[in-house]
């Protein structure tokens, strides 16, 4: 899902928000520097290729003393290594966290095999995203077989206003809880197609709250489409999304080819996590 290209815009780090995947988050008076640190993970792990010293100082805003303490505190706890060129990534302490995590996510180790499923009757990419906090990030996917592929990755947050998966989430939160991202929203423009504005994103979740599905078409990126559908818990509330991403070029006209097996697919998810 281009919609799954991950990406982190941060502002000056001085302000007292930080923006990720295009919600401003509060930075929480006394975390400061802790906020700083996964800010500066943040940007390692969405970078195309691994980051300088000053890479990342351009990109944060940060002074150069800074972010270099930062970064040897980060390294101090295998959070993250300097390599070849002076360049940064992320340590193996943060495989154990993932691995631990993921380990521990209900909705992950059931959706595994349907994903599976989802994957080989589509012959796409499939994802499963969830709700974490005020983010939404991605806790699996599955590569389509054939040749071209889209680049993703698991624990990348989702970019709420440019992708199925993202809004199919947003618009069917409790409404309290989507005027809240909807409020600190930015709305950043990755194609022409991309929601401009607040009244344009309400005027999508409504149209997905009626067809109880979500679509992109090359809202993120030029020439991909994408589906999503809805996961609910035991409680009715939204719990996650499943999303197919096809490059155009390969697109069925008949829709029902994704859609089917992906709301199939959404269905036995929740009903194996609890809902009616």
């Amino acid at each position: 899902d281009t919609t799954f290209l991950n990406r982190v815009e941060l502002g000056t780090m001085a302000s007292n928000t930080i923006s990720i995947a295009g919600v401003k988050k509060p930075v929480i008076q006394g975390a400061a520097a802790f906020s700083k640190g996964i800010a500066v993970l943040q940007m390692i792990f969405e970078a195309k290729t691994p980051p300088t010293l000053n890479e990342l100082v351009k990109q944060s805003g940060m002074t150069r003393p800074t972010m270099h303490r930062i970064l040897k505190a980060l390294a101090a706890e295998n959070l993250v290594v300097c390599g070849a060129g002076k360049t940064y990534k992320l340590g193996s302490r943060l495989i154990q966290f993932s691995a631990k995590a993921l380990e521990h996510n209900e909705i992950a180790q059931i959706g595994a095999p349907i994903l599976d499923w989802l994957c080989q009757q589509t012959q796409e990419a499939v994802h499963l995203a969830t709700v974490s906090g005020r983010d939404m990030v991605y806790l699996a996917k599955r590569d389509s077989p054939q040749v071209v592929r889209i680049a993703t990755s698991v624990g990348g947050r989702v970019i709420v206003h440019g992708s199925a998966i993202g809004k199919s989430i947003l618009a069917f939160l409790p409404e309290a809880e989507r005027q809240e991202i909807l409020e600190n929203m930015e709305y950043t423009q990755f194609t022409k197609n991309t929601a401009r504005n607040e009244t344009q994103l309400r005027q999508q979740l409504s149209e997905i709250r009626e067809l109880g599905y979500a679509v992109s078409d090359e809202e993120s990126h030029s020439d991909i489409f994408c589906f999503a559908a809805p996961i609910f818990d035991h409680n009715q509330r939204v719990a996650g999304a499943v999303s197919v991403s096809v490059p155009k070029f390969r697109l069925k006209a008949n829709r029902r080819v994704y859609l089917s097996p992906l709301i199939k697919s959404c269905t036995e998810i929740s009903r194996k996590i609890g809902a009616v």
